[in-house]
């Protein structure tokens, strides 16, 4: 598997790059890449050529830096490398002429040239074929409870996540929870909520849709990761999904999305988009195989 980690110019880098190891496959091969936009510092330079070879070599320096510290959690990195332009331009452009198999992005709030990292994830995630993993750095990052949940909702891009997660993470010690969510009653027509009857038989069928919604995802997973619980819950999905994992103290969850094609802020489901814009914890999310593949074909005949 290789991998595409994306950093920049400060210290919050070796917190994700700390982070994000620690949830995928070790023995993935990685690139770390470094991204700076002149254009958004452009009035600040007085002698563009000179600095932008400072910034270049600074950037360098400071990956060498980043894949010391890599190889010392026992990373296996194949290169390090800067690139200049509009930071979400040259990595879609990276997976569109590489075979990279995920992305790794930090999300947090920065100033000037390193917020890119932050700001530009969103895009990145909207418009890549391949998985992008997310990683969400707060206060508490340091504090690893090992603990993953796969969001499905009994789509084939829910069961698609699934499937690519267990080639992509690292399941060896987590504690790994599954979690469908039932429309609320709010979802249902009035004159279903009105009739009792009818509003049993349609409960029922909800239940049912979501048990064996369980049941396919349990056959996907089967003899190769283990699943300490089963979760269906009621209500709003993004909701619930964001809600449990707060409580529960969940480290990353893992979505899928649909990746249409079109405009960018329409590629994700609603769900993953809202789950991604507001969790506090890390993200995976997995686009949809054959458009993956499609993408791979079209870049590679």
């Amino acid at each position: 598997m290789r991998v595409l980690f994306c950093v920049d110019n400060t210290d919050m880098s070796y917190k994700i790059i700390e982070k994000g190891f620690s949830f995928i496959d070790k023995e993935c091969e990685i690139d770390l890449l470094n991204v700076f936009d002149l254009s958004a510092i452009k009035s600040f330079l007085t002698n563009k050529d000179i600095e932008t070879l400072s910034l270049k070599e600074s950037s360098l320096d400071f990956l060498k830096k980043l894949e010391e510290n890599l190889k010392n959690k026992g990373g296996k990195v194949n290169k390090s490398f800067v690139e200049e332009g509009k930071p979400a331009n040259v990595i879609l452009d990276l997976i569109s002429t590489d075979v990279y198999d995920l992305v790794v992005m930090g999300s947090h709030s920065k100033k000037m040239i390193e917020k890119w990292i932050g700001s530009v994830s969103r895009r990145v995630v909207s418009k890549s074929w391949i998985p992008v993993l997310i990683v969400k750095v707060n206060g508490d990052y340091e504090i690893f409870n090992n603990k993953y949940l796969l969001g499905i909702d009994g789509s084939l891009y829910s069961y698609n996540a699934i499937k690519k997660s267990i080639g992509i993470l690292d399941y060896t010690n987590s504690c790994n929870k599954i979690l469908t969510v039932k429309p609320g009653l709010e979802s249902l027509p009035l004159e279903i909520v009105s009739d009792k009857e009818w509003l049993q038989r349609a409960l029922t069928k909800q239940e049912e849709i979501a048990e064996a919604t369980l049941k396919e995802a349990d056959e996907i997973i089967k003899g190769k990761i283990k699943i300490d619980d089963k979760l269906i819950l009621d209500g709003d999905s993004a909701l619930k999904i964001l809600e449990f994992a707060c409580k529960d103290n969940i480290d990353l969850i893992i979505l899928g999305s649909h990746g249409r094609e079109g405009v960018s802020e329409l590629l994700l489901g609603s769900i993953s988009k809202r789950v991604l814009d507001n969790s506090s914890c890390s993200i995976l999310i997995v686009p949809d195989k054959q458009l993956y593949m499609s993408n791979i074909k079209k870049h590679t005949a």
